[in-house]
């Protein structure tokens, strides 16, 4: 079987500590607490101005999975509206997985912590046809599913949050031109990240 990669903007630190990194914080629903990394590295790119607000430093961090987790996919065209509320889509999930796979998660049951002592991760759509990783916390926490590098990583303007200033692919810096507001287009070789 082919490794799952994939790819998500993270806050940019010199040494990654996974404990930390991954750490589940209070989220107002449950089910869906966990860690999102986008299939391909365009789609991450989309979400550096969501970090660009809280860090000056980030980076575009690459997942390689291994057996040690499984990932189920599950399409269904509710997922991607964002008019149908989380605990909608959280019972949706709970019918596919018993029906299409015998896994059982009763209501009471947190979705996400369920499936990461099993293993498992899910393959959804986050936005019409964008697919992304939704991984349990503690299985990211263990660093034991993965093998992850930094190959690009990105600085903001100082005072200009959406504004990018530097970017550095496999520790050389690029010149930006005219994408410094419009990073998520610069033109880049995804092949050799």
């Amino acid at each position: 079987m082919e490794a799952q990669i994939g790819f998500k903007i993270m806050p940019y630190q010199d040494h990654i500590c996974s404990q930390i990194l991954f750490a589940k914080y209070s989220q107002s629903n449950q089910d869906w607490s966990a860690i999102y990394i986008q299939k391909t590295p365009q789609h991450a790119l989309t979400y550096i101005y969501t970090k660009y607000e809280r860090f000056k430093e980030v980076c575009l961090m690459k997942f390689k999975f291994n057996d040690k987790i499984k990932f189920i996919q599950l399409d269904n065209e509710n997922f991607s509206k964002y008019n149908l509320p989380s605990k909608d889509k959280a019972q949706i999930t709970r019918v596919m997985l018993f029906s299409n796979y015998g896994i059982t998660i009763e209501q009471n049951q947190p979705l996400m912590d369920t499936l990461g002592k099993l293993n498992i991760g899910l393959i959804m759509e986050d936005s019409e046809k964008q697919y992304e990783y939704i991984v349990p916390h503690q299985l990211l926490q263990d660093g034991e599913c993965y093998e992850s590098n930094i190959p690009l990583k990105f600085q903001r303007h100082e005072s200009k949050v959406f504004r990018t200033v530097k970017l550095i692919i496999n520790n050389e810096s690029q010149d930006l031109d005219q994408y410094q507001d419009r990073i998520h287009e610069f033109p880049l070789n995804f092949d050799n990240l």
